[in-house]
């Protein structure tokens, strides 16, 4: 499946399955302009969240939660 992101109105930005529309992963910006850190959340079903962590810039956090997915996309579950 393909993933998108889309740029929320202020500081969120979300990765979606474009077939479907399922919001897979979230970056927010948190903080203000001196101390801005962005917290980055996956969502594997609809019923769970992982937090993976804060980074300095929203590129790094919008690679860490497409880093998670690449992942699980070649992680086979039997």
């Amino acid at each position: 499946m393909t993933r998108q992101w889309k740029d929320g109105e202020t500081v969120a930005h979300f990765l979606y399955y474009d077939e479907h529309g399922r919001i897979i992963g979230e970056v927010n910006r948190a903080g203000h302009q001196i101390n801005t850190k962005h917290t980055t959340t996956v969502y594997p079903d609809t019923e769970k969240a992982i937090g993976l962590g804060m980074y300095i810039n929203s590129d790094s956090a919008k690679k860490a939660v497409e880093r998670y997915w690449n992942i699980q996309d070649k992680t086979l579950l039997e």
